[in-house]
């Protein structure tokens, strides 16, 4: 949210939150062996695991008013290059609430993988593979979020 506020609130606030709240719960339709595995998925649990937007997108574009949220969930796992999934969309197709959900996704699964190494470690770690992905995030919304966490850390 704070992300989207630096940029002068280009998503709309609310469906942004409910997208937040939403995005991956279409993981509660799959398999815990899938998403709970610890170890190197093979090629047909990766492909039950990209369900889970599709699943998650369902369920918000049958609520009348969150289609935008119901967007933004669809395409999380998207990325600029058009590597992502479901659709393979590229940069400009890619909607800015879904670019922001692709960055703290991702920022919070690199925390989770890490925090044993302590908590100071595992930002500074997130940090820098978040930075290192240049074909991952859009390169528009990677600053603010920099910012954010910047002022995240000096408030501490």
């Amino acid at each position: 949210m704070e992300t989207n506020q630096i940029m002068d609130k280009a998503v709309d606030p609310m469906q942004l939150e409910a997208a937040i709240y939403m995005h991956d719960i279409g993981m509660m339709f799959l398999p815990e062996s899938v998403w709970l595995k610890q170890e190197r998925m093979t090629d047909d649990e990766k492909l039950i695991l990209r369900a889970h937007p599709d699943y998650a997108d369902g369920i918000l574009s049958r609520m009348e008013g969150w289609e935008s949220a119901a967007e933004m969930v669809a395409q999380h796992h998207e990325m600029p290059d058009g590597e992502g999934y479901p659709m393979g969309l590229k940069a400009k197709q890619i909607c800015d609430g879904a670019k922001i959900l692709a960055i703290v996704d991702a920022f919070e699964a690199v925390m989770l993988k890490h925090i044993n190494r302590g908590k100071n470690r595992s930002v500074l770690r997130a940090i820098a593979e978040i930075n290192a992905c240049n074909n991952q995030f859009a390169p528009d919304w990677i600053t603010p979020f920099n910012q954010v966490i910047r002022r995240t850390l000096e408030a501490r």
